[in-house]
């Protein structure tokens, strides 16, 4: 299946799965109405409002696993047997959601790991200022690791999710699976993820255009609501679109059937 199929296979699901992009638009519409009280002049909030802060990013936490769950959930059941209904989704999210979890979790920690470390190493390639040739090699050096980690982390975070709805997989045994066929699919990977991403710079512009009509002027409560709630069509739509296409990308590699 070329890139372009897979393009035009995520685009046409999501479109006969509207009810699923508008639930998932619901739930970000409303974390952004509960976030937009929390944003302020202040980029140091303190107090009830750090506290607030705090809250919501804990819950995004928990609840993301969820909504992409279901939306991994619904994308690999439309690939088996479509069109897939909505309780594909639902089914799926409370299915795989501890997974997920378990994933998001150490994700987190993977990222945090190889930020201290590209810090550390950086840090420890500028020491040298009295000798830019010795700079510039600790440079080269230190960047090695750590794009060899960015590497591994775009394999795992673009694959392991589907391999995990795809197929009943742990999530270690997810990301082993994931590294194996990423390796192998690399190019089709990030080809695929530019021209999805291509398709949908038209989405990505539409919740500029309230601001962009005001023309300049600080925009009030209604055009950010409305930003709002078209930003969070967009990232429903997006979701989606990508569920489908990595769950196709990953279940041909692995040799799993598909609707016929």
């Amino acid at each position: 299946m070329g890139t372009w199929q897979i393009v035009g296979t995520a685009w046409r699901s999501a479109r006969k799965a509207l009810k699923v992009v508008g639930f998932v638009a619901l739930i970000q519409l409303v974390l952004g109405l509960c976030a937009l009280p929390l944003v302020g002049n202040d980029p140091q909030p303190t107090g009830p409002q750090a506290l607030g802060v705090l809250a919501l990013v804990l819950v995004q936490f928990f609840l993301l696993p969820l909504i992409q769950g279901g939306c991994l959930s619904f994308a690999n059941a439309t690939l088996i047997q479509p069109p897939a209904p909505f309780e594909s989704f639902t089914q799926g999210a409370k299915r795989i959601y501890l997974r997920l979890l378990g994933f998001e979790a150490l994700t987190l920690v993977a990222v945090l790991l190889l930020a201290i470390l590209a810090v550390v190493l950086f840090g420890l390639a500028s020491l040298p200022e009295d000798n830019p040739a010795l700079g510039v090699a600790l440079t080269v050096l230190a960047a090695a690791p750590v794009g060899l980690g960015l590497y591994l982390l775009f394999l795992i975070v673009t694959l392991t999710p589907p391999a995990i709805a795809a197929e009943p997989l742990r999530v270690f045994a997810a990301i082993k699976k994931s590294l194996k066929i990423g390796r192998a699919a690399l190019g089709k990977l990030m080809l695929l993820t530019l021209a999805l991403g291509l398709t949908l710079i038209p989405a990505i512009l539409v919740p500029w255009i309230p601001t962009i009509v005001q023309g300049g002027v600080a925009p009030g409560l209604g055009t950010t609501l409305l930003s709002l709630v078209l930003q969070s069509a967009v990232g429903a739509l997006s979701m989606l679109l990508f569920a489908v296409a990595y769950v196709q990308l990953y279940r041909q590699r692995a040799n799993l059937t598909f609707a016929r």
